[in-house]
């Protein structure tokens, strides 16, 4: 047979009746660090749900235009912060990335700024290219429609429109096949 052993048997009574301090310090140093990480990356521009039952997020990384895999693998290269790919827990997570927290206030703090860093060096490299410089653009009535630029451009416009002199521009996105731009970032 097969049973738990009498030394783990005791641990496990003395843990759920013993004394409770470290169990509730601990509870309230993850939410600390909970709140710190979805505030940031809410205020960073990622849609991040505040999530009560776990140590990580599962912010929405679609606005930048990558991939999942995408985005983990430039930043991990990038800024040396690793996250998961949210294709990693099924195809429904594309365009999620999982955040973990279970790491030090002064190691999120670092991460927070390096992924900040990351998202205003990855719109900087989109102006710089001319990603989102259309082929041809035309008016109609008070829509703008765009040929050309990069197979992503809608999320890269918005990320563009962001910083533009005319933020309330509306408009609509055709990729011009096989442009030269219609490459990944």
């Amino acid at each position: 047979t097969a049973n738990a052993p009498s030394v783990s048997q005791v641990g496990a009574i003395e843990a759920l009746t013993g004394p409770q301090d470290s169990v509730k310090n601990m509870v309230a140093e993850f939410s600390r660090r909970r709140d710190l990480i979805v505030s940031s990356l809410n205020d960073m521009g990622y849609e991040t749900v505040d999530c009560k039952g776990a140590f990580y997020v599962f912010p929405c990384i679609k606005s930048t235009g990558l991939t999942s895999d995408e985005f983990c693998e430039r930043l991990v290269y990038s800024k040396k912060v690793a996250v998961v790919p949210g294709t990693a827990f099924g195809e429904c997570g594309e365009g999620f990335i999982r955040v973990s927290y279970a790491y030090s206030i002064k190691h999120l703090q670092e991460a927070l700024k390096r992924i900040g860093e990351f998202l205003e060096e990855l719109k900087e490299n989109i102006k710089k290219d001319g990603l989102l410089k259309p082929l041809e653009v035309y008016k109609d009535g008070d829509q703008y429609i765009l040929i050309g630029g990069h197979r992503r451009y809608n999320a890269l416009l918005e990320l563009y429109m962001e910083d533009a002199v005319e933020p309330e521009i509306n408009c609509i996105v055709y990729p011009k096949p096989n442009s030269e731009n219609d490459e990944v970032l």
